[in-house]
């Protein structure tokens, strides 16, 4: 919607393509007329019913610098969902590939039409090697057809004494492979196209949807289980491989819960074996079909840094289900330190309990709900806040049910600790 909203009823062409592994690999069009298309006449070009970005086989291409996150001499993949948009690429156009200086350096990756003679042939993996003077590649028997969506991935494991290993996988299915080539060799640190050939030369028609390169050689679960989540989001039919989970699909963990207001006050858990799933056996963990954090019980909680900023009031709101009871089954809760470890400073919340208290002193008012947060309820939504130390100050929600009406708070106070979320200080009690 804000992309429509920007361009109107008119045209709009990509700048930039934001590299979205965290490794500020930017592809950047060297000037506005080798911008590819991403919006015609107001409407956003898509392919099978997603976005794609439109290389238009003449003017359009994309430039990534050489990063040493993209150092490929050792072991490369290159995955992309495209389509071809012309029947006969011109000669050794790329999808993706790395420049060539002319002044004799190796490249690295090649995802291409190339035979190494400069003509017209299928969709070949390779590299160029200096000390073979010649192309390494591995090309398709026949090429992708022209308008259909692809899955392709192409992957080099370079190897000493002439035995680099070349797969070139297209939806899922081996079909190519090259082995006992030369050594990739050293990396010069020319930058990458995506869209055009290595001495920018010839442009790739195609609708580019997806471009992911890792400096390895994926496993094969691994490179199954992207293919599979990229055959379902894009409508790409395929053998079992596409449409199956991969068996050993790994599990994910999460290290850091990012902070939504901008204050940058995250949560995280660094030991390895208390983070929280997001992902069980390469399916996301979900309650009510929406995405969910899953605290797997005693061991398991995420913390901020030290706080002070519930001073004089505070509020959560939480949307959680217990799913096994423990002593305690808290969502979130903020507690003192030394002798008043795991006093409320100011809150903290549990089964049928609500704590208000001042952790610096350590002393609290437990107030009984009339709703249990335990494993008997199914998924909701739980508010409670404290207005400080007044005749209404402590009150609480259960699907905007208040269960805790008009408290009087005792005690308020913030002790500069973190905030726990589903764990309590001690880290004895989680939900």
């Amino acid at each position: 919607a804000a992309l429509l909203t920007f361009v109107g009823a008119g045209n709009g062409f990509i700048q930039t393509w934001y590299d979205q592994s965290g490794n500020n690999n930017n592809a950047t069009a060297p000037a506005n007329g080798n911008q590819p298309q991403i919006v015609a006449a107001g409407v956003v070009n898509t392919l099978n019913g997603q976005p794609t970005a439109v290389f238009d086989g003449s003017t359009s291409y994309m430039s990534v610098p050489y990063a040493a996150t993209m150092d490929f001499s050792s072991a490369s993949t290159t995955n992309v969902v495209f389509a071809k948009t012309t029947a006969s690429p011109t000669g050794d156009a790329a999808i993706f590939d790395q420049q060539y200086n002319g002044g004799g350096n190796n490249i690295s990756a090649a995802l291409s039409w190339n035979n190494n003679t400069g003509s017209y042939a299928p969709l070949s993996m390779g590299y160029y090697t200096t000390s073979a003077g010649s192309w390494q590649y591995a090309p398709l028997s026949t090429d992708v057809t022209t308008s259909t969506d692809y899955i392709i991935s192409g992957t080099i494991l370079s190897g000493a004494g002439n035995t680099t290993a070349i797969n070139l996988y297209q939806n899922g299915t081996l079909a190519a492979t090259a082995t006992n080539k030369n050594t990739v060799g050293t990396q010069a640190s020319q930058p990458f196209n995506i869209g055009k050939r290595w001495d920018l030369g010839n442009y790739a028609p195609m609708n580019l949807q997806e471009l992911i390169v890792f400096a390895s050689v994926l496993s094969t679960t691994d490179r199954q289980y992207l293919e599979f989540s990229q055959s379902a989001y894009y409508s790409i039919s395929g053998p079992p491989s596409l449409t199956a989970i991969p068996a050993a699909a790994q599990s994910a963990f999460v290290t850091k819960w990012y902070d939504q207001s901008g204050n940058t006050r995250d949560a995280s858990q660094a030991a390895t074996g208390s983070q929280p799933r997001i992902m069980n056996a390469g399916i996301i963990d979900r309650q009510n079909n929406m995405p969910a954090v899953y605290f797997q019980g005693l061991t398991y909680g995420l913390a901020t840094a030290n706080l002070n900023i519930y001073t004089t009031a505070a509020c959560f709101n939480g949307v959680a289900k217990v799913n096994a009871n423990l002593t305690h089954n808290t969502i979130v809760n903020k507690t003192g330190s030394g002798a008043a470890n795991n006093y409320p400073g100011p809150l903290d919340f549990y089964n049928g309990s609500f704590l208000v208290g001042n952790g610096v002193v350590g002393q609290y008012n437990n107030f009984a709900m009339s709703q249990t947060f335990n494993a008997a309820q199914p998924l909701g939504i739980w508010t409670y806040q404290s207005n400080g130390t007044n005749a209404s100050g402590a009150n609480a929600y259960y699907n905007s049910t208040n269960v805790l009406l008009n408290q009087t708070a005792t005690y308020l106070g913030d002790n500069s600790t973190p905030l726990y979320i589903g764990s309590r200080a001690d880290g004895g009690n989680r939900t």
